[in-house]
């Protein structure tokens, strides 16, 4: 299975390296931009905290809808007809793909832990903000059997979220840390929950195929 995960990513050719670049090269890019400023330090650790919710989230999914899009998009979507029902399992490439593009930002938030105070609580609510975008791409995915709408609501959500609207109540983005943790929490609820409706769908959308 993992086998098979690492295979249709090194399938994805180009399109791989576009969240490593994302991560590792455009996000620290303009972060280190803010910081060699002359903005005050609590300004940078803000703008900081604000770019890296802007762009870190919103490629989780990359790499897992470029999976499905084989499986969903693919002309006659021959990839349904070996798929094996109980042994295949697209939501597991979908954890496995949040969890490798969790270990990314893992690497990569503490180059900054001398311009952000709570970089534990930031490097957590990154990772799960990208837990959900990842889940929320994978449930319509499954729903709707495409691929452009999965992959175009990640952009749609943190877009709305973080440049038009003041993250709020009902946003998996905040404008400060000290409700970061909290914020966590449901998070991972509403993941979690979106994912196992995901992969019900999945089962009931093969069997019909198969």
């Amino acid at each position: 299975m993992i086998r098979r995960w690492v295979y249709e990513l090194r399938n994805e050719k180009w399109f791989f390296w576009v969240p490593v670049f994302v991560l590792w090269c455009l996000v620290p890019a303009v972060c280190f931009s803010f910081a060699m400023g002359d903005a005050l330090p609590l300004e940078v650790e803000r703008k900081i905290i604000e770019t890296m919710q802007q762009f870190v989230p919103c490629f989780a999914a990359w790499w897992l809808v470029f999976i499905l899009k084989e499986y969903l998009d693919a002309p006659g979507k021959e990839l349904l007809f070996v798929y094996r029902r109980g042994v295949d399992n697209l939501c597991l490439r979908g954890i496995l793909s949040a969890a490798l593009y969790s270990a990314g930002i893992a690497m990569m938030v503490p180059w900054f832990s001398g311009y952000v105070s709570h970089m534990g609580t930031l490097m957590a609510l990154l990772m799960a903000q990208s837990v959900f975008l990842t889940a929320l791409a994978y449930l319509l995915a499954m729903v709707l059997q495409n691929t452009f709408a999965p992959l175009l609501s990640s952009f749609v959500y943190t877009i709305v979220f973080t440049f038009m609207v003041r993250p709020g109540r009902f946003s998996i983005y905040v404008s400060t840390l000290e409700g970061g943790l909290g914020r966590i929490g449901v998070i991972c609820l509403a993941s979690i929950v979106m994912l196992t409706i995901g992969f019900w769908v999945e089962k009931g959308l093969f069997k019909k195929r198969l």
